[in-house]
């Protein structure tokens, strides 16, 4: 039974490590665009390649402290942590 799922689970991996990998890439493309003078952003997309790496490694029993790793490589995840007290702020601000 567990081997059927480790092959959905690889996938899931597989895809949680690419939207992480693009993450990180936009934000090498940004900061070369930004240099050239390139009015072009490209977007980051935050929770998902964590959600679907986690999602993998449950389906492939990995063991709990393996869950940790995607929500430390993504970049994307960390910039809305630190963004999310600003987002909150003019919430408030605006809502007077």
């Amino acid at each position: 039974m567990r081997r059927f799922l480790l092959y959905p689970g690889l996938l899931f991996c597989v895809l949680g490590a690419y939207v992480i990998l693009m993450n990180a890439a936009s934000v090498v493309v940004n900061t070369r665009n930004r240099r050239r003078g390139i009015d072009r952003s490209v977007s980051m997309v935050p929770l998902v390649g964590p959600l679907l790496a986690c999602a993998g490694l449950w389906l492939a029993s990995a063991p709990l402290w393996s869950f940790a790793i995607p929500w430390l490589l993504d970049i994307a995840t960390w910039g809305l942590l630190v963004a999310l007290p600003t987002f909150v702020r003019e919430m408030r601000r605006n809502r007077k």
